[in-house]
């Protein structure tokens, strides 16, 4: 057992021999492999310039013509303002682009015909909503000109309050003490009158 320690802490004292021994070539390597690094950052020849600005605009042209395609699909499937979306990413990197000027020219009356009948469809709405209105406030008149005993288009406020003083007198639960409905009753002819005001 002691010869199997002995052996683990030899194996130890190795490894540690080696990577001190390996630091200074670990560090040349990293200062030669560095060098080339930073080479590769001087300022480009006009030539490189001229070839990079010609492939970037090889690769916006591509994109655009991606974006074209992508938006002519999403118009196809109705996705309008998505595909306005696509035509203007794509003009913005290829402002020349015969094809995004095309799509856009085809998308811009769809989408404002669409915005005309959303407009549309957004008034009819309200007028529906404003006739529901009209009913149930009509419908809640004509309940309260039944429990009143009016009109339902009675305005005249003399008439109004000869009638809530009546049916309030008639339904009151002082009145009507050996009756459990009566504070209902006497609560809906309250309820009738403010209704009417």
């Amino acid at each position: 057992m002691v010869h199997g320690l002995h052996q683990a802490a030899h194996a130890r004292d190795a490894t540690v021999s080696l990577v001190y021994r390996a630091a200074p070539l670990l560090a040349t390597a990293l200062t030669t492999t560095a060098a080339p690094l930073t080479q590769q950052h001087k300022p480009r020849t006009p030539q490189q310039r001229a070839k990079m600005a010609h492939m970037e605009s090889i690769y916006k042209r591509e994109q655009a013509a991606e974006l074209c395609k992508r938006g002519d699909l999403l118009a196809s499937r109705g996705h309008l303002h998505e595909a306005m979306e696509c035509v203007g990413e794509g003009l913005a990197l290829h402002p020349a682009s015969k094809d995004l000027k095309e799509l856009r020219d085809r998308l811009t009356p769809l989408l404002d015909r669409l915005e005309e009948e959303l407009e549309k469809a957004a008034r009819r709405a309200a007028k529906r909503r404003q006739l529901k209105e009209k009913k149930k406030t009509d419908m809640k008149l004509q309940d309260a000109a039944l429990v009143l005993g009016v009109a339902a288009d009675c305005r005249d406020e003399a008439q109004l309050k000869k009638a809530y003083k009546k049916m309030s007198l008639k339904h009151h639960p002082d009145r009507n003490r050996g009756d459990p409905t009566a504070t209902q009753r006497f609560q809906r002819v309250h309820d009738a009158y403010e209704s009417f005001m």
